[in-house]
Parts: structure tokens; C-alpha cells; sequence
């Protein structure tokens, strides 16, 4: 996901935000809603810098913030990236919650050996506690030695 901030990229109107492109996109009706995803989106050819990008602006809710995919993978449509991203979604809150709960960043060995070892125990902790928890995304702080015990 990209962050909606001062980045330029190249556009038709010349080089522009992505805020003010989302306002050009909306002024020529260019944002529409899927029922597939629920969501409004739109979608928008650019640079950065010498790259070509494909900007994909979505908001599910009306209250709620537009959020821009950018992508230079210019051959898939929205739904193909989109299931992509939540595919790779589930690997970057399983690497979060491991480094932030339960310190799969903390290793400090130097043997490889050592290293997988310690990436398994924590590999099978996060699994013991999605197990226990009932669901694979475990967002809050737990002590691992009480759930462990609860097992």
C-alpha cells in the first residue's frame, strides 16, 4: 500500500499527488464501484520517477479514507492485484506479530544452524497460539509461556 503524502507521479495532467489525482479521477467520473470487492476504486496509469506504475484507489465506506495499491505490474487488472495483496497480507502479519510478540528478531546466534532453530520455535509458537486463540492473526501482546501452559 502506498501512503497518501506529498509523492508525485507523472500523470496526463502533469506530474500531481495522489490526492489531487484522486480529485481529476472523481471529476471525470472515473471512479467506480465493484460489487465484487465492495468497494469504489479507481485505477490510473503513471511514473515515478522513470518507472511506469499503476495507481488502484479504493474506499469500502463512504466515512472512510481512500487507500492507493501502487503497483508496476501494468498487465493485471484491480481483482487480480487485489488477491495478490491479500495473499502476501497474511505473510506480512504473521512476520509483524512474530518480530513484535514473540521476538523472532531477537536471535542473536551466529551458527545457521542456531538461527533455523530459534525461526522454527517461534514458527511453532505463533501456531500454538493461532491454534489456541482460534485465528490465524494474532494482533495483541500475549505472554507465550501461559498459553502454552493452557495447551
Amino acid at each position: 500500500m502506498g501512503k497518501m503524502e506529498n509523492t508525485k507521479y507523472g500523470t496526463q495532467w502533469g506530474e500531481l499527488t495522489i490526492n489531487v489525482i484522486l480529485r481529476k479521477l472523481q471529476a471525470a467520473k472515473r471512479s467506480k464501484y465493484s460489487r465484487a470487492l465492495h468497494c469504489k476504486c479507481a485505477v490510473m496509469d503513471a511514473t515515478l520517477g522513470k518507472k511506469e506504475v499503476r495507481l488502484f484507489l479504493c474506499k469500502r465506506k463512504k466515512a472512510e479514507k481512500w487507500s492507493v495499491l501502487v503497483t508496476t505490474g501494468l498487465k493485471l487488472n484491480f481483482m487480480k492485484h487485489t488477491a495478490f495483496y491479500a495473499m502476501r497480507w497474511g505473510i506480512e502479519v504473521f512476520y509483524e506479530d512474530t518480530k513484535r510478540n514473540l521476538g523472532l528478531s531477537d536471535c542473536s546466534c551466529r551458527n545457521i544452524t542456531s538461527q533455523t532453530a530459534y525461526a522454527v520455535l517461534v514458527t511453532i509458537r505463533y501456531n500454538i497460539m493461532a491454534y489456541v486463540s482460534g485465528s490465524t492473526i494474532m494482533r495483541q501482546s500475549v505472554d507465550c509461556s501461559e498459553i502454552c501452559t493452557q495447551a
